[in-house]
């Protein structure tokens, strides 16, 4: 509400407190808290902490919070959850994507257009490497996947630049890139609302802009859960599923009979399954999916394929884990951002 009143910040004493009691509950809550950090080293990161908390700021001391939840190595355990809007409703307008060879920025508001398609060299005060080096102790995550999706994100939230110090003044973010071999630092502030960093609108520029080819496959339909194309010249289908849930225009266990329905009765040799954008859902909706491929006539090695990348997660690595068990499919892609044991 536009006259609510901002909470007054808390006492040294009451951080204190708070981190006791997350002390305290962490290993009741877990159904095994220690699978993969010693419980020595939770107590002394816990006892450090408590320590410095009266010389920290707000940001110094949430962030400190966060690498000691990020500690269990769990991507299920974690206290800022990607793309929240936890005490921040803006972002710096710039999303980045981790690729082989760099950070790049691939979306941004238009007054940054100048930097989308360029390496990032710079974040702040600390190059690159060692930004997304920082970032990552605070990501809960399984394993490195996890964090080369989620690194990303968490550079363009001021909370966690300044709590990191890779930036001293939290409106203003110093960002060179690469242009023509030189580095050109372009001044940014923290101007996009939660929603409109995690959907940007169609006025923030992108690596696509201009592009003579059409959009590939993998991009269209954004915002459903799932849908199918079938290319004719290939006799190929290609499916995409992006979220372990039921839609509001059907069931997914309706939607995989649908398409197997439509395998059955065209002229299809090769089935295509998208599960890279898919971070899961409801693992109790997996198994009907799985039926409808293991009983499809494409269920033989090289004409079934399943893409995964670094956003398959949680149920949906439950869902690649039984299609792998239980069919003939051929995996292709990035590996999953989910232990598969």
């Amino acid at each position: 509400a536009q006259n609510a009143v901002a909470p007054a910040p808390l006492t040294a004493a009451e951080w204190q407190a708070d981190l006791k009691f997350l002390a305290a509950e962490m290993p009741k809550r877990h159904k095994n808290l220690f699978h993969r950090m010693k419980r020595e080293d939770f107590q002394a990161a816990i006892k450090n902490l408590h320590e410095r908390i009266p010389a920290m700021s707000e940001d110094e001391i949430v962030v400190g919070l966060m690498k000691i939840v990020a500690m269990v190595g769990d991507g299920h355990t974690y206290m800022l959850r990607r793309g929240s809007s936890y005490q921040t409703n803006n972002y710096y307008p710039v999303q980045f994507y981790w690729f082989k060879d760099g950070l790049f920025a691939r979306r941004a508001a238009p007054e940054y257009a100048e930097i989308v398609g360029k390496r990032v060299v710079k974040i702040g005060n600390r190059r690159t490497e060692d930004a997304l080096k920082s970032v990552g102790s605070l990501i809960a995550k399984d394993n490195e996947w996890g964090a080369r999706e989620d690194a990303p994100v968490y550079l363009s939230i001021p909370l966690i630049l300044s709590g990191l110090k890779i930036v001293d003044d939290k409106q203003k973010l110093a960002l060179s890139v690469e242009t023509d071999g030189k580095e050109k630092t372009v001044e940014l502030k923290p101007s996009a609302t939660a929603e409109e960093y995690r959907k940007p609108p169609a006025t923030w520029a992108t690596m696509a802009a201009d592009a003579k080819n059409p959009v590939p496959l993998y991009q269209k339909n954004a915002g459903e859960y799932f849908w199918f194309e079938y290319l004719k010249d290939q006799k190929l289908v290609y499916v995409q599923q992006t979220a372990v849930q039921n839609s509001e225009k059907e069931p997914v266990a309706d939607f995989y009979k649908r398409v197997m329905k439509f395998v059955e009765t065209n002229d299809v040799e090769k089935l295509v399954v998208d599960q890279r954008f898919n971070r899961g859902g409801n693992n109790y909706l997996n198994r009907p999916v799985v039926i409808e491929l293991i009983k499809s006539k494409l269920n033989e090695r090289g004409r079934l394929f399943v893409i995964t990348g670094r956003q398959t997660f949680s149920a949906a690595q439950n869902l690649v884990n039984e299609i792998e068990k239980y069919t003939n499919a051929i995996f292709v892609g990035e590996p999953t951002a989910a232990n598969t044991k």
